[in-house]
């Protein structure tokens, strides 16, 4: 946050704006809350229920939204893409567009990938001070007698019953985050704690002041959301569900969740490793006909879709792929 006010500051004589976009619209309203309330700068957001004021001077914007308005794609802007590790489609897809229109684009991430550091212009590692210590630990659980693996269905009642049972053992002064792969789980298990419980989803506002209790949360704590005094992180080794089955949770998400403690005090991070059968991990390619088909879905302007993968589209939409289409952004 004083990064972006910073770049308003310096660059708001070369810039009409600078647009910050970020992977979830939990993070855009709270921003733009928290950017007007404590800063008392000129902000707007574009997200569900958020209507773009374009006199402001500093946008906050999913990339659904950003793609609903192909004027700001200007010289006049300057693109902030926060959490640019994010493995989505749509952030795939607003990366690739912006590189490929040589637009003026800061990239910022703890866990920035290989390619992403080999392909910016400058590459700037940011040392930070550590103030308080984070002590990490793996606890690998052991499949039932004579089984190989857990079913899916063992395991998330297996990974409810020990994340319970911890997290009840905890003080009141204590506050844990506990990682959880749905909206349904994080509720129920926040309705079972014995202690001040919230679940912490796309469809659940936070509490206000984040006291202190626990955070049942879906993987929407993963990315831009810090809440400041956790104590105690709990995850298993999967994030979600994929088309077959959980989702195995990757390295880069690990330093993540991990992340969420230590910040503002000494805590730790536990990672349960239960062996399950894991789905093949999602499409996220922008240039692959299926990710294609459901950006045109979802109502991406072709002129986008046509800059990556003009073949593809046309396939998408069914299209003869021998027509003469040229696109640009």
């Amino acid at each position: 946050t004083g990064m972006i006010r910073f770049l308003s500051d310096t660059f708001g004589h070369v810039y009409e704006r600078v647009i910050v976009i970020e992977p979830r619209s939990l993070l855009v309203s709270g921003l733009v809350d928290y950017m007007k309330s404590d800063y008392g700068m000129s902000v707007s957001g574009g997200t569900t229920g958020m209507t773009l004021d374009k006199s402001a001077k500093v946008y906050y914007m999913t990339p659904q939204s950003l793609m609903g308005h192909a004027e700001l794609f200007s010289t006049q802007s300057l693109f902030v893409i926060d959490e640019c590790h994010v493995d989505e489609p749509m952030y795939h897809l607003i990366c690739h567009v912006l590189r490929s229109a040589r637009k003026p684009t800061i990239m910022t991430s703890a866990t920035p990938t290989k390619s992403q550091q080999d392909s910016a212009g400058l590459y700037l590692p940011l040392s930070m001070a550590t103030v308080f210590s984070r002590e990490d630990r793996v606890i690998d659980i052991a499949p039932p007698e004579g089984a190989v693996q857990f079913t899916t269905p063992q395991a998330l009642n297996l990974w409810k019953s020990k994340s319970l049972d911890f997290t009840n053992q905890l003080s009141q002064a204590d506050k844990a985050l506990v990682f959880v792969p749905t909206i349904t789980m994080a509720r129920e298990m926040a309705q079972l704690s014995r202690h001040r419980a919230w679940p912490l989803t796309s469809e659940d506002e936070p509490p206000k002041g984040w006291p202190s209790g626990v955070y049942f949360s879906t993987p929407v704590a993963d990315v831009g959301i810090t809440i400041p005094g956790v104590n105690f992180v709990l995850t298993p080794n999967f994030t979600t569900f994929g088309e077959g089955g959980l989702l195995q949770m990757s390295e880069a998400t690990w330093k993540q969740r991990r992340g969420r403690t230590g910040r503002t005090r000494n805590g730790v991070a536990i990672r349960y490793n239960f062996p399950v059968p894991f789905s093949p991990p999602p499409v996220t390619d922008p240039k692959s006909v299926g990710v294609l088909r459901q950006f045109v879905l979802d109502g991406v302007p072709p002129e986008f879709l046509l800059a990556i993968n003009t073949r593809g589209v046309l396939d998408a939409l069914g299209l003869p792929s021998t027509l003469n289409i040229e696109g640009r952004a």
